[in-house]
């Protein structure tokens, strides 16, 4: 990633920022007049709309990130993730078609060997890192991500088929767009390795 920035200066700009934004996010929703720190303002006003909006979104709901570069924010620790990145640019095979893919969510999650070829099949936007036991998805919110890696720990355990796995994705996506809601989408159904950050989403 393109300079880190850090330094004691920086934390406390960013912990003052993060205490006058968190009444918005409180408010419910996000607008372009969301005050944003420097240097996370000065980076991410270059960025796409889709991905600037995602930067917001995430700043709002976990404060400031802990590590501020030119093509990606990072948090650390946060919520139920081990890491949840905001990148710039949405997956080169993938931008000529509008795709939103801006924001990974990273859990510790050491997958066998024999399930590797199941989650690529299910979903490719499923990362699996076996240098760092970690498991990432990474799409347009929180919520997908979270039915990706649950449906992810569903063909790993055996519960689901990957064409179980698809079918039922398709289907709670169709619903959520018509306003119906599910646990899939609400956090993280099982236990990460990270078990002390495992948590429902708030």
């Amino acid at each position: 990633m393109a300079r880190i920035i850090a330094g004691a200066g920086v934390a406390a700009l960013l912990a003052l920022a993060a205490a006058r934004t968190a009444p918005a996010a409180r408010a419910g929703g996000w607008s372009e007049m969301v005050a944003v720190p420097r240097p996370a303002e000065k980076i991410i006003d270059g960025w796409p709309a889709r991905a600037r909006s995602a930067a917001r979104l995430t700043m709002a709901r976990y404060g400031m990130p802990n590590e501020v570069g030119e093509d990606a924010l990072v948090w650390h620790a946060n919520g139920p993730w081990r890491r949840t990145t905001v990148h710039r640019g949405s997956r080169p095979r993938y931008a000529l078609w509008g795709n939103k893919d801006y924001l990974e969510n990273a859990i510790g999650y050491a997958v066998p060997n024999r399930s590797l070829e199941d989650l690529a099949r299910f979903d490719e936007n499923l990362r699996v890192d076996p240098a760092t036991a970690s498991l990432s998805a990474r799409s347009e919110s929180e919520s997908r991500n979270c039915l990706a890696l649950n449906l992810a720990d569903e063909i790993i355990n055996g519960k689901r088929t990957v064409a179980e796995a698809r079918a039922f994705q398709a289907r709670i996506l169709r619903l959520a767009d018509s306003g119906k809601w599910s646990p899939y989408l609400s956090g993280l159904l099982f236990a990460p390795d990270d078990a002390s950050l495992a948590g429902r989403l708030r």
